[in-house]
């Protein structure tokens, strides 16, 4: 038995000692792939090419003087590329280089001779031309673009010596990041026609007397329908978005840890007229507005407005942005979680708020009820006056404070669904006593409303019909749909 053993044993190795293949010459293609090249580096020359099958086969690169490089290539029957660099010492700087590129098989039988030839050529010089070799800048300002170009007419590269003091990025934009003093180097990397060059720039940073805005842009939209985290964030904290929110190239977005909101800083010196940052003209759905003074206020500063002496040095302002519709959807949002607890209902009485505690019950008629969703969804301060609601079956709703934040769409009759935004109120107003009954478009065919049900428990609910109720109310010579301006 043991002697079989040794017996297989024996006849095994000598399986894996037998070429995986033998083929005769005229049955391997053999071909090299760049059989005349232009070189500008000639330590780093090199010989492609391919064999169908390799088989043991040996390579040889003959110069004037003989050999100069040669290639034993694997036995694996498979196709095989290969890859010969040509020594220095073979190749001239002068002339034409030629190689005769021989393939022989395993066994020494000659499969076919070609031709390589390499010719160099050297990499042309190349200046970098600058406008002006140093920089004064100041911080804060704006960035300043650096004047260079390449005599080779190709693209540069820039580097600081000092991000605590300059940024710069890929077009050459220094942005002042602390006082101090920093170098910048204008970089135009080698390749196969022009040598590398560079230059040097010096940039001084001054810090001058400033107040910082911060301005808030609210909880970002989310990048696609199925995500629902406020976003990822780099190592620094900013924030990643599909879309930036503010158009400012220098500006950068960071999340606020307390809030989740966006905010982006502005440092504008004392006694200068700046422009504020330009907000991106939407959030999703929501329509870049203005910014306000504080977060439950109105419209004060346009976009990208001009500006001087907003604080003293040293202060703080917060501005925050509007986006057209984001505060709307606060009031749907309250509504309808109202709606969903059972502890309020319908109730006829006062129009003063129970959820600021002034009424003994948790009830609500239909016109308190979504103008509590407007008072205490985006906490609008004109909504609510000595604890009243202060909303209107009539067209009062436009005058005075609540002509700033309410306008009118249309009459009911002259408008579809299509023409509605979540949380529109819908106005049936009585032509003979100023009475009727008011709801909130949801989106889609919802309303919630409060209303007296004669079947079932009196409600504030959620439910379906937006577009048969729009049409029903075209009937009425005064009924109208409003909306919130912000």
């Amino acid at each position: 038995m043991l002697r079989k053993v040794r017996i297989i044993t024996i006849a095994l190795l000598l399986a894996l000692a037998l070429p995986v293949c033998s083929m005769a010459a005229d049955e391997t293609s053999f071909r090299i792939y760049n059989s005349s090249t232009v070189t500008s580096n000639l330590d780093a020359t090199y010989l492609q090419g391919d064999v169908s099958a390799a088989c043991g086969q040996k390579i040889e690169v003959k110069g004037t003087d003989g050999v100069v490089a040669e290639k034993q290539l694997p036995n694996t029957g498979a196709k095989y590329k290969f890859r010969i660099k040509i020594p220095r010492a073979a190749l001239s700087e002068k002339g034409v280089n030629s190689f005769a590129v021989t393939a022989m098989t395993a066994e020494g039988e000659k499969i076919r001779t070609t031709y390589f030839r390499v010719r160099y050529k050297a990499r042309k010089d190349q200046e970098i031309r600058l406008t002006q070799k140093e920089y004064k800048v100041q911080l804060p300002g704006d960035a300043v673009a650096i004047s260079a170009s390449s005599s080779a007419g190709l693209d540069l590269a820039y580097s600081s010596s000092n991000e605590d003091v300059v940024k710069v990025d890929e077009q050459g934009n220094i942005e002042p990041v602390g006082e101090g003093t920093a170098e910048v180097e204008v970089i135009q990397s080698n390749d196969n026609e022009y040598e590398d060059a560079s230059e040097t720039v010096t940039v001084s940073v001054k810090e001058v007397p400033h107040y910082t805005i911060r301005f808030h842009l609210g909880k970002p939209e989310p990048a696609d329908e199925s995500e629902e985290s406020l976003g990822d964030t780099d190592e620094d904290g900013s924030i990643i978005h599909t879309t930036s929110l503010i158009v400012s190239d220098t500006a950068t977005e960071t999340i606020d840890e307390d809030t989740d909101d966006i905010i982006v800083e502005q440092k504008i010196p004392v006694g200068e007229t700046a422009k504020l940052h330009e907000a991106a003209e939407s959030k999703g759905d929501y329509e870049f507005i203005g910014w306000s003074a504080t977060s439950t206020g109105y419209p004060k500063y346009d976009n990208a407005e001009e500006v001087t002496d907003l604080a003293k040095e040293g202060d703080t302002v917060d501005l925050y942005a509007i986006w057209h519709g984001e505060r709307a959807q606060m009031a749907v949002d309250w509504a309808v979680a109202l709606a969903a607890d059972n502890r309020y209902g319908y109730g006829q009485g006062t129009p003063k708020c129970n959820i600021c505690g002034l009424m003994p019950k948790k009830q609500f008629t239909c016109m308190p009820f979504v103008a509590a969703s407007y008072s205490h969804g985006p906490e609008d301060p004109i909504m609510l006056s000595g604890g009243k609601h202060v909303v209107h079956l009539n067209n009062a709703n436009f005058r005075g404070e609540l002509g700033q934040v309410w306008e009118k769409v249309g009459l009911c009759r002259n408008l579809s669904i299509s023409d509605l935004e979540p949380g529109d109120i819908v106005i049936k107003w009585s032509d003979h006593d100023n009475s009727g009954h008011a709801w909130m478009y949801v989106g889609g065919d919802q309303i919630v409303e409060a209303t007296p049900a004669s079947s079932y428990a009196d409600q504030i609910a959620v439910k379906s019909g937006a577009a048969a109720r729009l049409r029903s109310y075209g009937s009425g010579g005064k009924n109208y749909v409003m909306r919130y301006r912000y």
